[in-house]
């Protein structure tokens, strides 16, 4: 149920700052508009040495986030290369399967990352390996091209997964089934692009490990026809080896047989039976809020320190450790901040997304947000993890 509330108060929101400029023909938002044929894979292969792999991090959650959905990124971390060596075994992310990855696509001890791998296939000359800054290029491509397959995978609970597979070809095809597990949002350590070491930086769509076998199952399906391949696994013995479950996905690849390219890709999280809850935001001078909200301000006031006429939102969430938001503004040019333990800047995007891990299930939290011109303006926010979400519609009606 979507709330109405009049308020004279002042939002304002943030995000990290930019990745390194990345050239136009290169930038994410040439996408939009493109109507995909395919759900594209990027192997990324990354490390915790690695002074460039924090944006190519960035760079690769950028292209997931404007891909709607048409591209799925996976980061592993293979033994075999220097770049991913920690004596600390707290922040060892590698995989025997990852270096069975690496070295089939050809990787080595000094091969450079960050790097990526697109489907499984060869980009030129026997070679796998894309540069992170050519990545869009090269998945733009690939989601053109014709699907054989397609995977969807039903929610998955229990330890029970079910693969639907659709062949809308006029031929048999075989393929390898595999079933990847793949946890997001590790906090730990990483050699940053200055050169310091952050020892609370957030790993995304880190692979853990093949849960049927490197190359899975070999499985048939039939032309012009749909099958549902079952799969079960042990979420006691995941959890034993320490894995997070509520930020852990299962990503199911059907493989061509010969090993040539990946047919299909498909993803979902693990989740519980307990039906999913909204996060429970409160606000000053409103109250508890429990459901997609939209609050209309109309007035401001001075900041004693700044100077800024500026609204506030302040208040406190519960139910939350981690938390992601997601934002999207009317249009570019507001000027906005966001603190929930930690504060981050807007930087005049109307698109952006972060990241907070809070200290205990209840934090307080508060925004700050500068009208431009006294114009009409829209921000909305969408607070979310892997049980939980909430919608906060900001509208400023001077």
């Amino acid at each position: 149920m979507r709330n109405t509330i009049n308020a004279i108060l002042f939002f304002l929101i943030g995000m990290l700052a930019a990745c390194d400029y990345i050239p136009p023909s290169e930038q994410l938002i040439e996408i939009d508009g493109v109507t995909s044929q395919r759900i594209v894979l990027l192997t990324e292969f990354s490390g915790i040495g690695c002074v460039n792999c924090p944006t190519a991090q960035d760079m690769a959650d950028e292209l997931e986030r404007g891909s709607d959905g048409q591209l799925i990124v996976v980061q592993m971390h293979p033994a075999t290369n220097a770049f991913t060596f920690s004596a600390d075994k707290e922040y060892d992310y590698t995989a025997k399967e990852a270096d069975i990855y690496y070295s089939f696509f050809g990787g080595t001890a000094t091969t450079p990352f960050p790097t990526g791998v697109i489907d499984f296939k060869e980009i030129n000359n026997n070679n796998y390996f894309a540069d992170y800054t050519t990545w869009g290029s090269y998945i733009r491509s690939r989601q053109q091209a014709k699907t054989q397959l397609s995977v969807s995978l039903q929610s998955i609970t229990n330890g029970k997964a079910v693969a639907i597979i659709e062949n809308s070809t006029d031929t048999d095809i075989d393929f390898q089934l595999i079933f990847w597990l793949v946890e997001d949002s590790i906090s730990g350590r990483q050699l940053m692009p200055d050169g310091s070491v952050n020892d609370n930086y957030l790993h995304r769509h880190v692979f853990r490990e093949a849960l049927n076998g490197a190359w899975g199952t070999k499985q048939s399906i039939l032309k012009q026809s749909s099958d549902n391949y079952r799969f079960n696994f042990s979420e006691t013995d995941l959890k034993t080896k320490g894995y997070d479950l509520s930020h852990c996905r299962i990503v199911a690849l059907a493989v061509s047989a010969d090993m040539s390219e990946l047919l299909a890709v498909g993803q979902a999280k693990i989740t519980n039976n307990a039906q999913e809850e909204p996060f429970v935001l409160t606000i000053n001078r409103i109250g508890a809020i429990r459901g997609d909200t939209t609050i209309i301000v109309n007035g401001t006031q001075i900041d004693a320190i700044s100077g800024k006429e500026q609204m506030e939102v302040r208040g406190s969430i519960s139910l939350a450790q981690h938390i992601e938001v997601d934002i999207e503004r009317e249009e570019m040019g507001i000027e906005d901040q966001l603190c929930i333990g930690a504060c981050v800047n807007g930087n005049m995007q109307t698109s952006q997304h972060f990241e907070f891990n809070i200290s205990n299930a209840y934090s307080t939290w508060y925004a700050h947000y500068y009208p431009a011109d006294h114009k009409p303006a829209t921000i909305t926010y969408r607070f979310y993890n892997s049980s939980r979400h909430l919608n906060l519609t900001i509208r400023y009606e001077p």
